[in-house]
């Protein structure tokens, strides 16, 4: 399955959580970030009023953590940055500067 942290996030879920349920069936995550603009919905179910998409790094999402997680439980699996931004290029950019620092800290 493709695994996607934020989409917990985003609903006020706990996502570490979710991961350890599902980690025997994850091959694949998406990481992604988002600027909450309001507490988490936690209805199950996303909003576009509830968060702004923005490069990884930039936002509300525990990143850091998040893949010091992954690397505690193991994940060899393969990891990509989702960026549903306006300017792509300029966010991919903006997440290699956040995203870099935080993987030679691991």
């Amino acid at each position: 399955m493709n695994f996607d942290a934020s989409h917990y996030f985003v609903l006020g879920l706990d996502h570490r959580i979710a991961l350890e349920q599902l980690r025997e069936y994850v091959v694949y995550l998406h990481l992604k970030d988002y600027v909450l603009k309001r507490a988490p919905l936690g209805n199950l179910r996303q909003s576009p009023d509830n968060a702004e998409p923005t490069a990884l790094g930039d936002g509300d999402f525990p990143l850091t953590e998040h893949l010091a997680h992954l690397r505690s439980i193991g994940y060899d699996g393969v990891v990509s940055a989702d960026l549903y931004v306006p300017d792509p290029d300029a966010a991919l950019k903006q997440t290699a500067q956040n995203v870099i620092p935080m993987l030679r800290a691991l």
